[in-house]
């Protein structure tokens, strides 16, 4: 038994020096035994955690059901699993992509109690079914991935950009001209349904010079022009040019004596601009949009918050995304040019939505104005 106790502790010595988070659980999915990293990753101490049942840790956080499904039903078939991903969001550490190895494994209960210090019990010879867990934390990994995505995305963008503003833009204005010359020389003499057809030309001309407009916008690298201005003097300006339907009640509550802002007032007028637009076209039956601006710590905020159809989950993640877009029109540029510019700014933005309750759009910009373009 001596022997048994010194290759346990070289074990146990390798175990706590693993980078990964490790876990030794029972059948029962009871923790017999934890790492280091494993406390620290999730922020739990070895108190909380061992002898805890696995679904009851850190407050029912761990009563995942993929991975439940994973210790209770695929192991004891498999014996061993690699690489089964679990995706779940935890109070304490936020949202995690997890990968994980288990290995399902039988030793006598005599060195099975040794783990968990326990005392021996020489006439018992029955075996004790034990699961090691491994935890690679890979929600880095994948950020990384997408942020990847994203750059041969913005790539693609770029190369697109360049044949639009010469190749279409170029087209379109003749053809507007066209249609110009040709209502003035048939002014009179048009019948309403050539006339209409006309105005259906016209509209159609202008929203794809609009989308030609979003994609140089966004291909564009200009560092932000910085002037200082109050944000309360932004957004009247702001609402006074927007084309805000009548059906929309627009109400606004803006703090007092809040420190100006250097900012470029061009690009964050457009920010608003683009918020508002948006807020407007999920409220096709009028709504109610709502313009907040307060000040948090070294911060003002600017907060929109519309009554309109809301995001759906599947969707949420993919906001910011360039060439994601839910509507029928249009590139899907608009919130990732948005975004964009507020990184410039050394801020942020922040949303929170449920489905047909309505969004709230949060823009935080930072009261002093950090050196450098912050643009990636």
């Amino acid at each position: 038994m001596k022997e048994v106790r010194i290759a346990l502790k070289y074990a146990n010595r390798i175990i706590t020096t693993l980078r990964e988070p490790f876990l030794v659980i029972n059948k029962n999915l009871r923790i017999v035994s934890a790492n280091s990293s494993f406390y620290t990753t999730f922020k739990v101490t070895e108190k909380e955690t061992i002898g805890q049942l696995l679904p009851n840790l850190g407050n029912g956080q761990w009563n995942i059901p993929k991975l439940i499904h994973l210790l209770k039903e695929i192991l004891p078939q498999k014996t061993v699993v690699t690489n089964y991903e679990v995706e779940h969001e935890f109070k304490t550490v936020g949202h995690r992509i997890m990968n994980l190895n288990a290995c399902q494994l039988r030793i006598p209960k005599k060195i099975a109690r040794l783990l968990t210090e326990e005392e021996e019990e020489e006439e018992e010879e029955e075996e004790e079914e034990l699961i090691l867990l491994a935890i690679e934390d890979i929600t880095e990994i994948r950020r990384m991935q997408e942020n990847l995505q994203r750059l041969e995305k913005l790539a693609a963008i770029g190369k697109l950009a360049g044949i639009m503003g010469h190749e279409i833009r170029n087209p379109l204005g003749v053809i507007r001209n066209s249609i110009y010359f040709l209502n003035m020389k048939f002014k009179e003499s048009m019948d309403e349904k050539v006339r209409r057809h006309m105005d259906i030309l016209e509209t159609e001309i202008v929203a794809c010079d609009k989308i030609i407009s979003d994609v140089l916008e966004f291909a564009r690298t200009r560092p932000p022009s910085l002037a200082t201005n109050e944000i309360n003097s932004v957004i009247q300006e702001v609402l006074s040019n927007a084309n805000i339907p009548k059906t929309i009640k627009v109400q606004t509550d803006l703090g007092e004596n809040l420190p100006k802002l250097t900012i470029d007032i061009a690009q964050v007028k457009q920010v608003f601009l683009n918020i508002i637009s948006n807020a407007i076209e999920a409220m096709p039956k009028g709504g109610e949009l709502s313009i907040t601006t307060s000040q948090n710590d070294s911060f003002i905020s600017i907060a929109f918050k519309d009554t309109g159809v809301g995001i759906t989950k599947e969707n949420i993640d993919k906001l910011f995304t360039p060439l994601f877009s839910t509507k029928t029109k249009g590139l899907g540029l608009g919130l990732a040019a948005c975004q964009n510019v507020i990184i410039a700014h050394h801020g942020k933005i922040e949303f929170e939505s449920k489905e047909g309750q309505g969004s709230t759009f949060i823009i935080k910009l930072p009261i002093i104005q950090k050196v450098g373009t912050g643009q990636n």
